[in-house]
C-alpha cells in the first residue's frame, strides 16, 4: 500500500504533504507538526506469493525493512528504444527525481526510520525501523 503525506492540498500520487522543516512538492514550506499519512486509493496489493501473513500483530519492538519505489522522473514512452540507450541517459531521463529522493529520505529519517540504501537509478529507497 502506498501512502501520501496530506496537508497542503490534493495528493497527486507523490509525496505532497507538509511536515515542519520540509519543503512541499510545490515549493511551499511545511507547517504541520505531525506527518498525516493516508493510503493512496488503488495502491493496495495482496501479499506476495509464498509470503506468510502473521496471524497476530507484530510486537512493537519488532524491526522491519521496507523498500520504497519512487515515481520516475518522466514516463518511458512506448517509442523509446529497447536497447542502445546509454545507462547515464536512461537514469537522467527516467530515474527518480532528486527532489523526490531528498524529500522521501528526509521524511523517513524525521519519522524515526533509518535509511539503509538510496538508489535513484532504480528509484528505490530501503528503510528500517520498529513496527511502533
Amino acid at each position: 500500500m502506498m501512502f501520501c503525506a496530506v496537508g497542503t492540498g490534493p495528493c497527486p500520487g507523490r509525496w505532497c504533504g507538509a511536515q515542519k522543516g520540509i519543503t512541499d512538492i510545490d515549493g511551499s514550506s511545511g507547517t504541520a507538526d505531525v506527518l498525516d499519512l493516508r493510503p493512496l486509493p488503488g495502491s493496495e496489493r495482496p501479499p506476495a506469493a509464498g509470503v506468510a501473513v502473521p496471524g497476530s500483530p507484530l510486537p512493537p519492538d519488532a524491526l522491519i525493512e521496507v523498500t520504497l519505489v519512487l515515481n520516475r522522473h518522466a514516463e518511458i514512452p512506448e517509442s523509446a528504444p529497447v536497447t542502445g540507450l546509454p545507462r547515464e541517459e536512461f537514469v537522467r531521463e527516467y530515474g527518480a527525481d532528486s527532489a523526490d529522493v531528498d524529500l522521501v529520505t528526509q521524511t523517513m529519517s524525521s519519522s524515526g526510520l533509518r535509511v539503509l540504501e538510496v538508489d535513484p537509478p532504480s528509484r528505490r529507497i530501503r528503510v528500517a525501523g520498529s513496527v511502533a
